[in-house]
């Protein structure tokens, strides 16, 4: 397993959270979960160790489209601030 997504709905919108490395080959199921996000969408990466060039494009475009960002490594977010944007 690369990677586990669990989606939790609160008053406050969707909680999404990862866990173990966001890699190209998992997009789609990253997609399914967050794309039928109606309201307010809240990204908890506390417990993600690491994503391909793919997968931090999807989290950045993610966060440039409105989703907050909660529990973010240091490392991640290095990361996320070096990725090219398209």
């Amino acid at each position: 397993m690369t990677i586990r997504i669990e989606r939790r709905e609160t008053q406050a919108g969707v909680t999404v959270e990862l866990h173990g490395w966001l890699r190209e080959d998992v997009l789609g199921e990253l997609e399914g979960v967050c794309g039928s996000v109606p309201g307010p969408l809240l990204l908890n990466l506390s417990r993600l160790a690491g994503a391909d060039q793919a997968g931090l494009r999807a989290l950045r475009s993610r966060v440039d489209a409105g989703a907050r960002l909660e529990g973010v490594s240091p490392y991640i977010r290095l990361l996320l601030e070096s990725v090219d944007r398209p």
